[in-house]
């Protein structure tokens, strides 16, 4: 999947391969993508060799272990949406005082 900061695909993971069609992104890489924010056609981690990806993706994995372990004592599982909700701010609309 490809998950996007910008409204336009907000709402909900794209698939990589919807992703691709639309934008030109390769289908057969390490799998490591990031969207540019300014532009949304740009993968900035084409430059990512497979060797680096490896390592960035342990250190997610190191990340995701130390966030789950500190916020359920209890040995408690959480989903992906969980760890978010736990690590991110809600965003504030500019025109609301409410949280989205």
């Amino acid at each position: 999947y490809v998950v996007s900061l910008n409204t336009k695909h907000n709402a909900h993971p794209m698939e990589r391969e919807i992703k691709a069609e639309e934008d030109g992104w390769s289908l057969f890489r390490h799998g490591l993508a990031i969207e540019d924010p300014f532009e949304l056609f740009y993968d900035v981690a084409h430059v990512v060799k497979a060797s680096n990806f490896q390592h960035i993706r342990k250190e997610f994995c190191l990340a995701y272990t130390k966030i789950v372990n500190a916020a359920t004592p209890n040995g408690d599982p959480l989903s992906g949406k969980q760890v978010i909700d736990l690590i991110c701010e809600p965003v504030r609309n500019e025109n609301d005082n409410t949280a989205d």
